[in-house]
């Protein structure tokens, strides 16, 4: 995993090579040793690839990203397991089955699996990157309420998307 860096000993900006389970990184400038968050922050790069540029969402068990894809120069989305859960076996294993099924469906109303991995110990999956509000947004522009017709256009599309999965 690559991430920034601000050299506490030279003073340089830049980026360094996070190994895994540890969270010391030596400036590729003046060859210091600097201590690092542990786990994934904002401009990480994670994979082949995916630099981290802003928090979405975060649970109990991760985070979820707005990432670009730096080969091909366009917006993904990253979640990433929590380092503390890790270790969590059930939630390890429950990961995994996730990406799997993640990568077999195929929908226009379900988010695409792109790649999937493990970088210096950050457990990743990353999928396609749609535009669009969330519903609790959209509820409140809508004062928490909606007409019947307008319920049932938004939800037709998500039912679709479960019966396809």
């Amino acid at each position: 995993m690559i991430v920034p860096l601000r050299c506490g000993a030279c003073g340089e900006e830049g980026e360094a090579e996070k190994l895994a389970e540890t969270n010391v990184v030596s400036c590729p400038s003046c060859g210091a040793d600097n201590t690092v968050p542990i786990g994934v922050t904002i401009g990480c790069v994670l994979g082949n690839g995916y630099r981290l540029d802003r928090r979405i969402e975060e649970s109990t068990n991760g985070e979820t990203f707005v990432a670009t894809q730096t080969t091909m120069s366009r917006d993904v989305l990253v979640k990433v397991l929590s380092p503390g859960v890790v270790y969590d076996e059930e939630v390890a294993v429950r990961f995994a089955r996730e990406v799997k099924l993640t990568a077999r469906l195929n929908h226009p109303n379900i988010l695409g699996a792109i790649d999937a991995g493990n970088d210096a110990g950050v457990h990743f999956l990353v999928t396609e990157n749609k535009t669009g509000v969330k519903l609790s947004d959209y509820l409140i522009a809508h004062g928490n309420r909606l007409e019947e017709k307008s319920a049932l256009n938004l939800i037709m599309p998500v039912a679709e998307a479960l019966r396809h999965a």
